[in-house]
């Protein structure tokens, strides 16, 4: 056993550590890591800080969904950030072991952060679209999904990290790109699902006229925006990452370089994007959606007749950057 991983690592070193060399490469990877160290690092550690400093401030036991999703994202970046220096450590020193330990632990991270974005996506879909259905699985059930979820996305980055392995010093070119495809489209179906329901509610002030236009919707529905083009520009960079390994990895090219291509299609959105997950906990909490029910059917459930002269107002309130649902009788 010992001898096959040995003849491997040989063989992949031939692969994809011929270019130790090359001072273009040398210099690439200097500049993303210092990057990663001196910008992005300290970035993710501050919204870390700042994730548990808000659990520990609260009142309830319970940690909010949102939360537990923005941990598992964070140690997926700070996870990409010691790969990649793994990775930029092994390359420097010729060290073919280290370096295969950072390669496939990106892959990881990178498998992981796709994921948990995804399932983040699909809260806010729920949260928006769904508020009764969201509220209900605030609770205990809710909490189990959460973490069978969670613990699904974890296993299927092992299983995709698997596959890197096995398809070694190839690359699973169509299995990436359709495991990428359908994470794309579920998080344009979710993203389009929140902007149409934020634009068909309308972003007029209540009780104001058409033109009076409530700044913190406004500010909400710009930041999904930016939130959705963000990520699109991240699996894009990715998809073409994918191709390029799968198109010119057995071709007489610069095989670094062709690995760097995965971090610097991607690196322009990573700090973008948590700096707007951080704006999104910020502006989304003073957006309030107002929707007026009269007599209406709600998720198969009938809503009693409104008191004469009264109203029953259903209250969608943006907190952390989710929805809860209350109603009231005016």
């Amino acid at each position: 056993m010992q001898a096959n991983h040995s003849q491997l690592f040989s063989t992949n070193s031939s692969d994809y550590l011929t270019c130790s060399d090359g001072i273009l490469m040398f210099i690439s990877l200097y500049i993303y890591n210092t990057l990663n160290i001196l910008v992005f690092l300290p970035l993710y550690a501050l919204v870390f800080w700042k994730s548990f400093q808000r659990w520990r401030n609260q009142t309830t036991g319970t940690t909010s969904h949102s939360d537990i999703f923005t941990y598992c994202i964070i140690s997926m970046e700070i996870l990409g950030v010691l790969a990649s220096n793994l990775f930029y450590f092994g390359f420097n020193k010729n060290v073919s072991l280290v370096n295969m330990v950072g390669y496939f632990s990106l892959h990881f991270a990178y498998a992981g952060q796709t994921l948990f974005h995804c399932l983040t996506c699909m809260e806010r879909h729920l949260a928006v679209c769904h508020p009764i259905t969201y509220r209900a699985l605030r609770r205990a059930g809710g909490v189990k999904v959460r973490n069978i979820s969670i613990g699904c996305a974890w296993l299927l980055c092992l299983a995709l990290t698997g596959s890197t392995f096995l398809y070694f010093p190839d690359f699973p070119t169509v299995m990436s790109l359709v495991a990428l495809g359908l994470t794309l489209l579920i998080v344009c179906f979710c993203s389009l699902s929140v902007l149409r329901a934020l634009v068909h509610l309308g972003l007029r002030k209540v009780g104001g006229t058409q033109k009076q236009i409530d700044q913190s919707k406004m500010r909400a529905l710009h930041t999904v925006m930016a939130i959705m083009i963000t990520q699109v520009l991240r699996f894009c960079g990715l998809a073409v990452s994918i191709v390029i390994f799968g198109s010119l990895a057995s071709r007489d090219v610069n095989i670094c370089l062709l690995q760097l291509s995965v971090p610097l299609l991607c690196l322009p959105t990573n700090p973008i994007k948590k700096k707007i997950l951080d704006l999104t906990k910020n502006c989304l909490q003073t957006f309030m959606v107002h929707v007026t029910v009269s007599r209406s059917d709600l998720h198969g459930k009938t809503i009693r007749p409104d008191p004469p002269g009264g109203l029953v107002r259903y209250h969608q309130v943006f907190t952390g950057g989710f929805v809860t649902c209350k109603k009231e009788f005016q």
